[in-house]
């Protein structure tokens, strides 16, 4: 997957709005052994952590004490890109808790890990509401600010990529867009998925929004099949994969370099939040629709169903690049009639079975990115676990 080809992976990273980030490595194998058998449920006793408060790095970039940033401003963290594990973003913003002109007073917060610390980097002039990061290199990061435009760092400045919009005749004047994802294939060419819809009224139609960045600027492309797509990711500029659903059925869409078709799927119904996608390879896709449990892999020619996960609904899916897949999902254990408590659970598929990989916290929430190295199969995990 562009923007996730990580050389040696020795952490996995995991954020808290009002928490910490914490950084952990997944157990090393070593060449030329086989990997270990893994039993069905168990803990990885060799996680390590660290712990690097976002509250703090709130504080050094709004320049007050850490104890007064919580009653003082509202801070939350909108998205995370794992591009290298000494190269992290993290983009959000803050405002002032008591304002009464919060659009001109919030400021944007860009954050980059380095390998050692999380250093601030100064937003472009004008962005005070980031939603999205996405990269395919360290001199190649996009930032993604709706109703505003977009922003590419190429290592040293940033530079106005310009504003995606609507040019659909059929989408009403008065619909505003929402990105919600984002696919970077090199550094002239980026492809994002959203919806536009009419903000003064939540039950009036939607439309589905896909658009491509070339050299010569955005334009709308129509949405294959019309479908409303819940995520975009790419291998290369000429492989790029998009999955949604089209009358509350499970849809998959591939551009090859010059169209877009709808790839043939096995049968799942699908809704908004339900699906979600990872691009490894041409011939690794892998696609997981968690109202049903199914998890599903594309091999270049066509799709493997795999045994259902043995718990949790997914939420992220990962390849390993040779055939396994790791999963965040969402864990639901019943502790009362009609009471449930949730927590997060990474899966880990190794080409025959399931097992469950406890993280050495648990959260309610379930956020975040899956990140690998191919030439390992190690994992990074960058999660928002907003509010906890």
């Amino acid at each position: 997957m562009i923007g996730r080809a990580v050389a040696l992976v020795t952490v996995t990273v995991t954020a808290m709005a009002w928490g910490a980030f914490v950084l952990f490595a997944t157990p090393r194998q070593e060449p030329g052994r086989p990997a270990p058998r893994p039993s069905p449920t168990r803990s990885d006793s060799s996680v390590a952590e660290l712990d690097v408060p976002w509250r703090a790095l709130i504080a050094q970039a709004a320049g007050l004490p850490e104890r007064d940033v919580e009653s003082r401003l509202q801070a939350p963290l909108t998205d995370l890109e794992v591009i290298t594990p000494s190269d992290v973003w993290a983009v959000g913003s803050r405002t002032p808790a008591d304002s009464r002109r919060w659009h001109e007073e919030t400021t944007a917060v860009l954050m980059r890990w380095d390998g050692r610390r999380w250093r601030p980097v100064a937003p472009p002039p004008g962005m005070r509401f980031p939603d999205l990061v996405a990269a395919s290199s360290s001199d190649n990061v996009w930032v993604i600010e709706n109703h505003r435009g977009v922003q590419r760092w190429d290592g040293r400045a940033w530079s106005d990529m310009g504003r995606p919009r609507v040019t659909d005749p059929a989408v009403p004047k008065a619909y505003v867009l929402q990105l919600a994802s984002v696919a970077v294939t090199s550094p002239r060419e980026a492809w994002v998925a959203g919806t536009a819809y009419r903000d003064s009224d939540p039950d009036a139609a939607t439309f589905p929004f896909l658009a491509r960045r070339t050299a010569s600027g955005w334009s709308q492309i129509d949405s294959p099949g019309g479908m409303d797509i819940e995520e975009i990711d790419a291998v290369s500029p000429e492989d790029v994969w998009a999955v949604g659903h089209v009358g509350g059925k499970l849809a998959v869409a591939h551009w090859d370099g010059r169209r877009w078709r709808l790839v043939p799927s096995p049968t799942a119904p699908a809704k908004n939040g339900d699906v979600r996608l990872r691009a490894v390879s041409p011939a690794e896709v892998w696609v997981t629709v968690s109202s049903v449990a199914q998890v599903m892999r594309w091999d270049g020619r066509r799709w493997h169903v795999l045994p259902p996960p043995p718990t949790g609904r997914a939420c992220q899916v990962e390849g390993d690049g040779r055939g396994s897949a790791w999963i965040l999902a969402k864990q639901y254990t019943k502790v009362q009639p009609r009471i449930y408590e949730v927590s997060t659970v990474l899966l880990r598929y190794d080409g025959r079975r399931w097992s469950v990989e406890k993280p050495p916290r648990s959260f309610s929430e379930c956020r975040g990115t899956l990140a690998r190295a191919p030439d390992t199969g190690r994992l990074i995990w960058a999660a928002d676990f907003a509010g906890e």
